[in-house]
């Protein structure tokens, strides 16, 4: 008998509300799985056993997400020769068992977008040759703990979009080959670790929508290869630190919603690769740098500066460069509502305007 096309379009027809696909008859089919197997929705069980299959697995293979219910098993501690572990997008509940930990041959684990509760287990810690951990999109609580600091190998680190407590470990600053560090919409609390600016690897921050306090560490200077850096709707207080600048790969710098004070330093004008510039709804003080406008000429595209404290003169060198860049032709935006300039405020921008 073949498994061809035909038979799976079959089915698409008839059994749409097809649970369970198995080798109960041990019927020896042949063939290459056809792509429809993805629209068979309802499939709860594929058992693949006697099949004489060639060819590789469709892609739409993939569509049959969110099979999985019930929580995962302590057993699981027993794969110890397990690298790579992927139940993304499924409905597990419970927390992650203690026995996590056992799975010392793991480089990869995702176990996001499923309803996982509880907190992270301290033995998540031995997982020594993990690379990537990705855990966004559940429920879980508590707060990191400071084992995480053990997982040397990782470079990427995913727990955006749980219900996280508590401060960042220093402990995170052991994490020397992470490049991608995302834990928004948490609801982590304290300050940034001095720490932080040892993760020299680091080309991605997100910890956007927490309730981080206290200023932005001068060690954030060290963070040569970040690329972008979100920290919007926090409680950050301070001035930017001066070491901002050195930040020269930076193309996303998104701070808006906090709570800072002081002047732009003028050091934020070596930032010749960035392109999002976002400060709105901060309490910056003091004079627009005149080195943004080098930053307009260069590669800045979208810079937002309202609802802030900003006084002075308008910086001639910012609208020569929108004219010179053509901004208003080119889906570029420029915002300054909210702020307290007396003079050269561009015409074409009116007195509080969007620039497209």
């Amino acid at each position: 008998m073949l498994l061809g096309r035909s038979i799976v379009s079959q089915w698409q027809s008839e059994c749409d509300n097809l649970r369970f696909v198995s080798d109960a008859f041990k019927v020896h089919l042949v063939g290459t799985l056809p792509p429809e197997i993805g629209s068979l929705h309802n499939l709860t069980s594929l058992d693949l056993n006697w099949i004489s299959r060639t060819g590789s697995l469709p892609t739409e293979i993939g569509n049959l997400f969110n099979l999985l219910t019930g929580s995962l098993p302590t057993e699981i501690g027993s794969l110890r020769s397990l690298t790579y572990l992927n139940l993304n997008y499924n409905d597990l509940t419970g927390s992650l068992p203690t026995e996590i930990g056992s799975l010392r041959s793991l480089t990869s684990l995702d176990l996001s977008r499923n309803s996982l509760t509880g907190s992270l287990p301290t033995e998540i810690g031995s997982l020594f040759n993990l690379t990537s951990l990705d855990l966004d999109g559940n429920s879980l609580t508590g707060s990191l703990p400071t084992e995480i600091g053990n997982l040397h190998s990782l470079t990427f680190l995913n727990l955006e979009e749980n219900s996280l407590i508590g401060s960042l470990p220093t402990e995170i600053g052991s994490l020397r080959n992470l490049t991608s560090l995302d834990l928004y919409f948490n609801s982590l609390t304290g300050s940034l670790p001095t720490e932080i600016g040892s993760l020299r690897s680091l080309t991605s921050l997100d910890l956007n929508w927490n309730s981080l306090t206290g200023s932005l560490p001068t060690e954030i200077g060290s963070l040569r290869n970040l690329t972008t850096l979100n920290l919007i709707r926090n409680s950050l207080t301070g001035s930017l630190p001066t070491e901002i600048g050195s930040l020269r790969n930076l193309t996303h710098l998104s701070l808006y919603e906090n709570s800072l004070t002081g002047s732009l330093p003028t050091e934020i004008g070596s930032l010749h690769s960035l392109e999002y510039l976002n400060l709105y709804g901060n309490s910056l003080t003091g004079s627009l740098p005149t080195e943004i406008g080098d930053l307009i000429l260069a590669n800045l595209r979208y810079l937002d500066i309202t609802s802030n404290k900003f006084t002075g003169v308008f910086p001639e060198s910012i609208s020569n460069a929108i004219q010179i860049k053509d901004w208003k032709y080119f889906g570029n935006i420029l915002n300054f509502c909210g702020n307290n300039f007396t003079a050269n405020v561009p015409e074409d921008f009116g007195d509080c305007d969007y620039y497209y």
